[in-house]
């Protein structure tokens, strides 16, 4: 069975991501999918990622 996410991103930020999707042969789902089965193998966020909250380019709701 899948889940399926849902979560706001900034529409510069998504169109952004695509394109390097696209050059890399993924779908934004590919690319998601990837993240979450790195973080699941390390046990933590991979090195390349900032992992303090305020590091994180996230507005505030």
């Amino acid at each position: 069975m899948e889940t399926e996410i849902k979560t706001p991103i900034d529409p510069e930020t998504k169109r952004a991501a695509e394109s390097v999707f696209r050059g890399l042969g993924l779908t934004p789902s590919q690319a998601i999918t990837l993240f979450f089965e790195e973080v699941r193998r390390l046990g933590t966020l991979p090195p390349q990622i900032p992992h303090r909250p305020e590091d994180i380019p996230v507005k505030p709701r």
